[in-house]
């Protein structure tokens, strides 16, 4: 089926070339409820292909707007984030939307206050970066009919694992390029989940990755969990009895662009060289990590194209981006060895 520029598409037409029923196509288009991304691409990409256009009067009716999103974050200290504003800032402003940011500051029952907040000043649209609602707050989104990107189910579950699956290749890579230089013992630095009340998105490839490729030459991966609150003592503790036992590590991994700076202070504090005692690699990239000396080896993507891709998608949930412009949130992650990583001292 075609479209005919003449006459205007019906959502049946829609319906019918996706292949799904026009319920699903209205829950997609209306960002109201779940469906998988297999779905959500077949009607996207049906609509564009008839040049589908829900009409003003059914926009209207469906609720009326503020013309605001919101972008809640679990850390504005963290530079990563930064980026990601950029690239939501830059997408709403060309549909003119205004953009609230909101920081949880890693904290479950302060995000709780702010999504309740927010739902009650009635914004559009919510893009969380680094967090994800629990099940209730998804719940309470959903029937006024606000969408949460990247989409997030009512049991609370993120349901878009593009990242976790691009950052998958990268983790590999890195250690790949670890295992080449010849280490076998190498430690993680994460934040402790038992102590930081958070909801942050741990992706498993940050963990599992490392531990599978390394059990398969015999290797060891240590994991270090640190108190975020007390971010350098507790870095500082924990790498000087590791690296003052009998099977110090030879390679560090830091698992958030976020402890980056206590790691690196902890390391200088234990009188240790980068890479020549010890190499090391970050998840998240920034200007300074590249100059930093030696710069330091990364796994990470772009979170401005990221944030431009998600932001596009939740102002097509809301009639308020044309489809055709529609950019998918495909972001390639990649591992970027710098002069941080050597072979360990033998």
């Amino acid at each position: 089926m075609s479209a005919d520029p003449s006459t205007a598409t019906t959502i049946r037409e829609v319906a019918a070339q996706a292949g799904v029923s026009t319920a699903t196509v209205s829950r997609v288009l209306s960002g109201k409820g779940y469906a998988t991304e297999s779905v959500r691409k077949l009607v996207f990409d049906a609509a564009q292909a008839l040049n589908y256009r829900p009409s003003r009067q059914a926009r209207a009716l469906r609720r009326a707007k503020t013309k605001s999103i919101a972008v809640l974050v679990n850390d504005l200290s963290n530079p990563v984030h930064h980026e990601f504003l950029r690239g939501v800032e830059h997408i709403a402003n060309q549909a003119d939307y205004t953009v609230l940011v909101a920081d949880s500051q890693r904290n479950s029952e302060l995000e709780s206050q702010i999504l309740s907040r927010l739902l009650a000043e009635g914004i559009d649209g919510i893009l969380m970066a680094g967090s994800r609602p629990t099940a209730d707050i998804v719940d309470a989104f959903s029937k006024r009919n606000i969408p949460i990107m990247p989409f997030v189910g009512r049991d609370g579950q993120v349901r878009e694992l593009e990242w976790e699956k691009a950052e998958a290749i990268a983790s590999r890579e890195m250690v790949e390029h670890l295992l080449n230089l010849g280490h076998r013992r190498v430690a993680i630095v994460v934040a402790a989940p038992d102590r930081v009340k958070s909801r942050t998105l741990i992706r498993r490839s940050r963990l599992d990755i490392p531990r599978t490729e390394l059990a398969k030459v015999s290797g060891t991966l240590i994991q270090v969990q640190v108190e975020i609150r007390d971010l350098y003592r507790s870095c500082l503790s924990h790498l000087a009895a590791l690296f003052g036992g009998t099977s110090p590590p030879t390679a560090v991994i830091v698992s958030g662009h976020r402890l980056l700076p206590a790691v690196l202070m902890a390391i200088r504090d234990c009188h240790l060289q980068i890479p020549a005692d010890v190499s090391l690699v970050a998840y998240g990239d920034s200007e300074w990590a590249m100059a930093f000396q030696p710069a330091l080896s990364v796994v990470s993507h772009d979170v401005y194209v990221e944030a431009i891709g998600y932001t596009r998608t939740l102002l097509a949930m809301l009639g308020d981006c044309d489809l055709s412009e529609l950019e998918g949130t495909e972001v390639i992650s990649r591992f970027t060895p710098r002069a941080s990583c050597a072979p360990p001292r033998i």
